[in-house]
């Protein structure tokens, strides 16, 4: 599994009078901001209990390094001048983050949902209809697990992959799921700082909501079925 496929796919375009940051979902327009706007944003995004991380873009020639201790914690690159980054109070009143930064904006929950998910798609191939099947093809199977499938056809559970932001706590975020997204967690991509999780797929679109959550996306089919269909092509 390559990080490729789990991050936001993005990049800074250049052309025009403005930048813009292509995102996986669509298009964000970076209308330049004063030192004084950028300040303000940055400061509500520190304030912000339930996600304190903004993406931000920064002024040619200007070097991530130079951010250590402003206040702003530069985690992921979305190419070029564009970061992921936590805030912190004190970035507001941060020199080069007044000289350093010319765009800053809170994380919009839409930006951390695959284009699949934010239009509403459902996996279907990550839903266990195993005891459906079973019914059907006349092999045995267990009736309580039948049942469970039946209650969740209306909402049914899918498979995800889901990163965290590099400073969230990934392990209370796996304890949490359950709770908040009557999820399972199914395992752990540490490499990543993910979880791969089965969930109601009703309950994908408030988990971007919650701002330990980086980015969600469908889980791919199982290695069985990419191989029945290279076999048909």
């Amino acid at each position: 599994m390559t990080i490729g496929m789990l991050v936001w796919t993005a990049a800074v375009l250049a052309a025009g009078p403005n930048p813009s940051l292509q995102l996986r979902g669509g298009q964000v327009d970076m209308q330049p901001m004063t030192p004084s706007v950028v300040a303000t944003t940055l400061a509500d995004a520190a304030d912000r209990w339930e996600d304190q991380h903004a993406v931000i873009l920064l002024r040619e020639g200007i070097r991530a390094a130079e951010f250590g201790g402003s206040g702003v914690d530069l985690q992921a690159s979305l190419g070029g001048r564009a970061w992921v980054a936590s805030i912190d109070a004190s970035a507001a009143s941060s020199d080069i983050v007044r000289r350093g930064v010319v765009w800053a904006s809170g994380v919009k929950p839409v930006w951390k949902l695959h284009p699949y998910l934010a239009a509403g798609g459902i996996p279907e191939w990550t839903i266990d209809r195993s005891a459906s099947e079973s019914l059907l093809n006349g092999r045995p199977f267990q009736v309580d697990r039948l049942i469970r499938e039946f209650e969740a056809a209306a909402d049914p559970r899918v498979v995800i992959y889901m990163l965290a932001y590099r400073d969230a706590d990934l392990s209370l975020l796996a304890e949490d799921l359950p709770v908040i997204a009557d999820a399972r967690v199914i395992s752990t991509l540490t490499s990543v700082h993910g979880l791969v999780v089965q969930m109601p797929v009703s309950a994908i679109a408030p988990l971007a909501e919650d701002g330990r959550v980086l980015w969600i996306e469908p889980a791919l089919p199982r290695l069985t079925e990419l191989n029945d269909q290279n076999r048909q092509t």
